[in-house]
């Protein structure tokens, strides 16, 4: 016996997803004295391309990317350099200027304009502020203090596999796939279920097996 079963369409409608759906919580961030050698070393062991800068409270004050290293160490570069992309041919040249900025501190190359969101914000518009912004990751924000961070990788993510970030999904597969055991088990013709076997999937039960006929 194979029958297949799709769930009706009066199911709930799912929630939006929200920026505190697919954020990193506690995020690795740094305080504005920190050494630029250390963030440097953070980001590398994290593999990060960017770190909030924040207070004492956990207030952002700013955010040091790849970006702003780079753009720092292009300007105090002695050589003859327009674009960090011309470190590439000159890689001796790029080692030295970061080396030379290495005791500088974060709040010394941060970029101080930070764009925040609340984590009820709907994903769509994280997405879109990105976007617009050009920036890749954004800090999340709830009374006034950081609590995570979304990146475009976040996003990614969640397009390949929205399920991860869904577990209401998950939860009403579970319930469903529990009542429909418990009804084939009470039936009398079809004694412990018989040899019939249940798959739900994001609302869809598949069975199959073999019954023997009423």
């Amino acid at each position: 016996m194979a029958s297949r079963y799709h769930r009706p369409a009066k199911r709930a409608l799912a929630r939006r997803l929200t920026a505190w759906d697919i954020m990193t919580r506690d995020p690795v961030c740094v305080a504005g004295q920190t050494s630029l050698a250390e963030c440097v070393r953070l980001m590398r062991k994290n593999r990060l391309g960017g770190l909030p800068v924040v207070g004492g409270e956990r207030e952002v004050i700013g955010f040091l990317s790849d970006g702003d290293l780079l753009r720092g160490a292009l300007g105090a570069s002695h050589a003859k350099t327009e674009h960090w992309t011309d470190f590439l041919e000159a890689p001796e040249a790029a080692a030295g200027a970061l080396a030379a900025q290495a005791d500088r501190a974060a709040a010394d190359a941060m970029t101080v304009r930070v764009i925040c969101v609340r984590p009820d914000m709907p994903v769509s518009e994280v997405a879109t502020i990105l976007d617009e912004w050009r920036i890749k990751r954004v800090p999340v924000v709830a009374d006034g203090r950081i609590i995570g961070i979304v990146a475009r990788s976040d996003l990614v993510r969640t397009m390949l596999d929205p399920r991860r970030h869904r577990p209401e999904i998950a939860a009403s597969d579970t319930s469903i796939l529990e009542s429909l055991v418990s009804h084939l088990e009470q039936l009398t013709w079809l004694t412990g279920g018989g040899g019939v076997h249940v798959n739900v999937n994001d609302g869809t039960v598949v069975l199959y097996g073999f019954a023997a006929s009423s």
